[in-house]
């Protein structure tokens, strides 16, 4: 039987949009690599939608009618598992690891389960979908912490690069200047869930008794109705706010005079990036597993107690100047143009080429 002839590269293979945050990784990548390969020749391509699915299960289906033969080197950015896609004993598959929390840290997947529901997505395609990317021949990691995780459970180090997650550059234009006032804003930003430890949050905050200090949480909660209500108890200081618009994203980075992110796991953590890229201080907690490069200049409280002194510090002193520019230099390192680049590197030395 005649093989179909392989000409291009790299096929890089991902679901249409960026609503979340592998999606955004491989949209941000697929525009910057499709016009940068120069020596390797790289295609887009997007995978259709099922709108009466779900967008990981949807990708799964889609990706089983692709063909992929001509590519020399098949790459899936997002990481949303891809089955029977192997047309040649000579093909490679290289995955973008995110995160491999639900395997390392399974009490932290059972404290985020809500229902039967829940339970059934984690043990049918979750923890499934982590298998089918530790089967790929290569792996890159989108963090320090991801690649260490894929080591611990035995994918061979030399075969895992290193794309750290990028920002996107209208984090990095000129910060606002600061206007005096009488409230002091402290802030969150991202999916309130169970992991992301904002009942820790709200316990916290009822230790300050400065009431000029106020608490914001903007994201798509997944909590049961009235479950936060009911922990807030009334509490007018914490606003439980709803989604945020990317329009409005930088804005509101811009109004918080701090931000926390006392999530107790991130396979990267984006918004402690955008927040130190705006200038922001940010609290984490010394426990939570979030990369060392990203948790790299912030606050690191030992527990609620330390966190509201940190909080109230800030309130009393204010931010070191020194610190900021060096938190903010740091976060404003971590652009997409790296993130293509160090991908770019990669395909490059898995095919044998230069660039």
């Amino acid at each position: 039987m005649r093989q179909t002839r392989r000409s291009i590269d790299v096929g890089l293979v991902r679901p249409k949009g960026s609503f979340g945050g592998p999606q955004k990784y491989s949209s941000e990548l697929a525009k910057l690599l499709v016009h940068r390969g120069k020596s390797v020749t790289i295609d887009d391509i997007k995978s259709g939608n099922f709108s009466v699915v779900s967008p990981v299960i949807s990708f799964t289906i889609n990706t089983m009618l692709l063909d992929l033969s001509k590519y020399k080197l098949i790459h899936n950015p997002c990481a949303y598992p891809m089955y029977n896609i192997r047309l040649a004993k000579d093909q490679i598959l290289l995955t973008t690891a995110h995160e491999f929390q639900a395997r390392i840290y399974p009490e932290i997947s059972r404290l985020t389960t809500h229902t039967i529901k829940d339970s059934l997505w984690l043990y049918l395609a979750v923890l499934p979908s982590l298998n089918v990317i530790l089967s790929s021949d290569y792996l890159m990691a989108n963090s320090l912490q991801t690649l260490n995780e894929a080591v611990s459970l035995g994918f061979p180090k030399k075969k895992i690069f290193y794309a750290p997650h990028g920002i996107d550059r209208r984090f990095f234009t000129k910060l606002p200047k600061k206007t005096k006032r009488r409230e002091f804003q402290v802030g969150y930003i991202g999916t309130l869930t169970p992991r992301k430890n904002i009942p820790s949050i709200i316990r916290m905050f009822k230790l300050i008794d400065d009431k000029s200090v106020k608490l914001e949480f903007w994201g798509k909660s997944i909590f049961r109705a009235g479950e936060l209500e009911r922990i807030i108890e009334n509490d007018n200081r914490i606003s439980l706010m709803g989604e945020l618009s990317e329009q409005k994203l930088i804005a509101k980075y811009d109004s918080f005079d701090v931000f926390l992110h006392p999530s107790m796991y991130e396979g990267f953590g984006l918004p402690i990036q955008e927040a130190k890229a705006r200038g922001l201080p940010v609290i984490i907690f010394k426990n939570s597993k979030i990369s060392q490069e990203v948790r790299k200049y912030c606050f690191e409280a030992r527990d609620e107690e330390h966190m509201a002194e940190i909080i109230l510090n800030i309130r009393r002193n204010g931010y070191n100047e020194k610190q900021r520019k060096k938190a903010m230099l740091q976060a404003r390192q971590f652009t997409w143009e790296r993130t293509a680049q160090k991908t770019l590197e990669a395909y490059a030395k898995i095919l044998g080429k230069d660039i």
